[in-house]
């Protein structure tokens, strides 16, 4: 009896503070405090999931999906919590924060070599999913305008960058042969998506396609591209230097990355790409050797001093082996913190997004389904069109499949403009979180039957 008291001590303070929280007059609601407590304790809890052999991610989108689905049991505490827009912010920072990431452990070169590979796949790949979303809405939404059938293909055709990412750097894989090209495919497919959008959505407001509008995306995207080599190899070496002059110590090294990486993300949306595609070239560009002129870690420090103490030998040269491989990490390292925080509540916030009540209705269970299968087949399908048998093409296909967060982002737009219905909306939203489940559960029985390749 004595183990229930403190559930039922912290069920009371839950109400006490969820009742305060609607008298608030505060500029923000406290609730969000509370929020934070159960993504984190849950993200964690349900971390369960690798011990049957599950990605943690899978864990995480499930903790989103249990707390957004408690109002069915009349528990109103997580109502509306995927609308609040701390919440948006904090998961919108999560995904920036795992980009950037990846991108620091990515190397320029590797996506350079396997360009024309991913621009085949992206463009197959896109392809395939616009036309099966656009027969889709052709055959399954009533009534359905050539406008709602091309804006249904271009949400099908974007892909989750950041879903498949995540999967790809927690089983370790992030540079294998197959990871490259879904990196390099996922950014020009994000790129085409933008274009498509930009046509469609010209011919949606204006009944015309707006050949000015369209020339400024092109031109925007080119830009941002353009900078960001410019920044790479110029302006970074600078700011690094003159940051060193003003302090060399740790607290000033992270300053330079995340100014970098806000930067980015912060230019990518006024370019007209995700903020994500901009922290994620901000790690790309970063090189160690401009970061080499700042300070070691202390830990570090102390290490390096024991090793030269030791004699000569075998355990002298292991351990210098071994500081000298985890420096070179200190960049993805000093980010740890802030990932492990702020990554698990993006995860969460694409789960809170899945009304359980609205995917068992028939349309929308229907165009659901309709949307996976085309989603998977269509970026399976280009996976395979690469020639060769040097790389698991499965898992290429498996890393473009989700729909992403640039597809929910058209799809808002749809409804506001009001051609894309609430059952097709709650659709979309449910293709983008089961397709979040199945994807690393798909890629990791990928890897166990056919393995994955390495340059």
């Amino acid at each position: 009896m004595r183990r229930i008291y403190p559930f039922l001590i912290f069920a009371t303070i839950s109400s006490i503070c969820y009742a305060n929280s609607m008298q608030s007059t505060k500029d923000y609601d406290p609730l969000v405090f509370l929020w934070l407590v159960f993504f984190i304790f849950l993200s964690r809890g349900l971390s369960i999931v690798r011990k049957i052999g599950l990605p943690l991610i899978v864990g995480e989108i499930f903790a989103g999906v249990i707390l957004g689905s408690m109002d069915i049991f009349g528990i109103n505490l997580f109502k509306d919590t995927e609308s609040n827009t701390i919440v948006k912010f904090l998961a919108d920072f999560g995904a920036i924060i795992l980009m950037f990431e990846i991108g620091l452990e990515s190397k320029l070169s590797d996506l350079k070599r396997n360009f024309r590979t991913g621009i085949k796949v992206a463009l197959s790949g896109t392809f395939f999913t616009f036309m099966g979303g656009f027969f889709i809405s052709f055959l399954f939404i009533p009534n359905a305008s050539t406008q709602l059938n091309l804006l249904i293909g271009v949400i099908t055709a974007a892909t989750a960058t950041g879903i498949a990412a995540k999967t790809f750097k927690e089983m370790e894989i992030i540079h294998s042969r197959e990871v490259k090209i879904v990196m390099v495919s996922s950014i020009l497919d994000e790129v085409i998506s933008i274009f498509c959008f930009a046509v469609i959505s010209a011919l949606i407001i204006d009944n015309t396609i707006n050949l000015i509008n369209i020339s400024i995306s092109i031109v925007q995207v080119m830009g941002f591209f353009m900078f960001a080599a410019i920044f790479g190899q110029w302006i970074t070496p600078l700011l690094t230097t003159w940051s060193t002059k003003i302090h060399s110590g740790i607290n000033m090294k992270i300053g330079v990355l995340l100014i970098i990486c806000f930067l980015f993300a912060w230019l990518s949306h006024i370019m007209g790409l995700a903020s994500v595609i901009g922290a994620f070239i901000a790690g790309l560009i970063l090189d160690e050797v401009y970061f080499k002129s700042f300070s070691k870690s202390n830990f570090f420090q102390q290490l390096r001093q024991i090793a030269k103490n030791l004699a000569p030998g075998p355990l002298h040269n292991e351990l210098i082996n071994s500081i000298e491989q985890q420096e070179q990490k200190t960049l993805e390292e000093l980010l740890k913190p802030l990932s492990h925080v702020f990554v698990p509540v993006f995860f969460i916030h694409i789960g809170l997004m899945l009304e359980i009540e609205e995917l068992f209705k028939y349309q929308t269970l229907i165009i659901t389904c309709a949307l996976l299968v085309v989603s998977f087949i269509g970026r399976l399908l280009s996976g395979h069109l690469i020639r060769g048998n040097k790389v698991n093409k499965t898992i290429i296909g498996l890393g473009m499949s989700p729909i992403g967060e640039a597809g929910l982002i058209f799809a808002v737009f749809g409804k506001n403009v009001g051609i894309i219905s609430s059952p097709v909306l709650s659709a979309i939203v449910s293709t983008l979180v089961i397709s979040a489940i199945l994807t690393p559960i798909l890629i990791k029985i990928s890897i166990k039957l056919k393995g994955i390749h390495y340059d």
